[in-house]
């Protein structure tokens, strides 16, 4: 497995995974290297734990291969489609810098994960009325 190119997937350096994984960048690089040499699938575990918590689509994160919008263009998550849709339709390309898009796309997953909630919620309510 290319660790490093799943790393490259997320959009950010192996520190900051470290980081956000709560591992130093030292005992982070340890493990992929133990990982690599001994098929140790601890780092894959805290890879896919944090792609899943930020819902990172792991089709495409470990293989490369997701759900195509055309032939050009894969998305990683709904967040990164709808920043990427609206900067499109603004022509705003060149005036959002990476570090503003990063966090446009927390905001925006929080949002359609709060969405996704008081959906299901509502389904939920449905059910339970037709069942009941």
């Amino acid at each position: 497995m290319d660790y490093d190119e799943i790393i490259k997937r997320f959009h950010i350096k192996q520190g900051e995974l470290a980081s956000r994984v709560g591992l130093s960048a030292e005992s982070f690089s340890n493990r992929k290297q133990r990982a690599i040499k001994a098929k140790d699938k601890h780092i894959l575990e805290l890879i896919v734990k944090y792609a899943t918590e930020n819902e990172i689509d792991l089709n495409w994160l470990l293989k490369g291969e997701s759900q195509k919008i055309n032939d050009n263009v894969s998305y990683i998550d709904s967040a990164t489609r709808i920043l990427d849709e609206v900067i499109a339709e603004t022509g705003a390309e060149n005036i959002i810098t990476e570090k503003f898009k990063k966090e446009i796309i927390q905001l925006l997953r929080e949002e359609l994960a709060e969405n996704e909630k008081r959906t299901k919620e509502k389904f939920l309510r449905i059910v339970a009325a037709v069942g009941g």
